[in-house]
């Protein structure tokens, strides 16, 4: 539990410092909830396991030093969760020029 903490922490002070890489502020939404997306994205480790670990990781070793047990299976969960971070950031980006 302790590690997922750290995990999500240091994924979220990592979006943010992406966000800061730009000027326009819409960009900065934009690259905040995508780079969130993919940083905090969770997956299993083995086909059939119900252990999780971050997508990035496994997605590391796989192309490393582990046997390949499909990329696929890592792509389609990375992209949902980024998918999601765009969706939020054009929903926070809505609300918040209508404030």
């Amino acid at each position: 539990m302790f590690f997922w903490i750290i995990y999500l922490t240091l994924s979220f002070a990592i979006a943010f410092l992406f966000s800061m890489l730009v000027k326009k502020r819409s960009l900065k939404f934009l690259l905040f909830f995508i780079s969130l997306g993919l940083l905090s994205a969770i997956w299993f480790k083995n086909p059939g396991s119900s252990e999780i670990a971050p997508v990035i990781s496994i997605l590391f070793l796989e192309n490393t030093i582990l046997e390949s047990q499909g990329i696929m299976r890592l792509i389609r969960p990375l992209s949902l969760f980024a998918l999601i971070g765009f969706i939020t950031s054009i929903l926070f980006w809505i609300f918040k020029s209508k404030n």
